[in-house]
């Protein structure tokens, strides 16, 4: 027997709204409207903010002059990963690995000239975004509920022998980076077309 899917239309009403977007968020079609504008131009804000950063990041490797021991580097690498990586994935791949080091040594020198730091309560919250982000789909919640919340963020740090700790600083800490660097170049808005713009983050 086979399935037959059809798709239909939904009626635009307080039942669609609620579905998609949460309980009474919105109220009205041109509410409605207005969120779905809303949202499309959050996310391509957050996907251009990507693209910058990635472009960013490209310059700062590209226009870096750092040498690297490259036999000694590709040799690193295979003994480092314990049996992951054999000599033939490396050669294949070395390029990505060398832009991977380069960045990591400006990355930490970026860090060192402008005394990044991250804090633990920087990193607590962090947990506790995306665990709230899991309830609620932007439910407000009270500093009770929030601070209730804080053993779960706490106990996921402390897991793997701290390893999810050491991953949410070093996100932190990238995110600081970047955004240092930010603070020193002139970004420029350039109009594009969707399909442009799709383009540009597919290449």
């Amino acid at each position: 027997m086979e399935k037959i899917n059809r798709t239909a239309t939904p009626e635009v009403n307080q039942e669609l709204f609620d579905k998609v977007f949460g309980p009474e968020a919105v109220s009205s079609q041109e509410e409605y409207e207005a969120k779905i504008r809303e949202t499309i131009q959050e996310n391509y804000n957050r996907e251009s903010d990507n693209l910058v950063n990635r472009r960013l990041i490209d310059a700062m490797i590209d226009n870096t002059t750092i040498q690297i021991p490259t036999e000694f580097f590709k040799k690193w690498l295979v003994r480092a990963n314990e049996g992951k990586l054999d000599a033939a994935t490396v050669e294949q791949h070395f390029s990505d690995y060398e832009r991977e080091l380069k960045w990591s040594l400006i990355r930490n020198k970026v860090v060192e000239d402008m005394g990044l730091k991250v804090g633990t309560d920087e990193i607590r919250n962090r947990v506790l975004d995306k665990i709230l982000g899991q309830f609620g789909g932007g439910m407000p919640l009270t500093d009770e509920m929030r601070q209730g919340m804080v053993g779960f963020a706490d106990n996921y740090l402390k897991q793997e022998n701290g390893k999810n700790y050491v991953q949410e600083y070093e996100a932190i800490l990238a995110e600081k980076v970047v955004e240092a660097l930010r603070g020193k170049v002139v970004v420029t808005d350039e109009p594009v077309t969707a399909e442009e713009f799709r383009n540009q983050n597919e290449g």
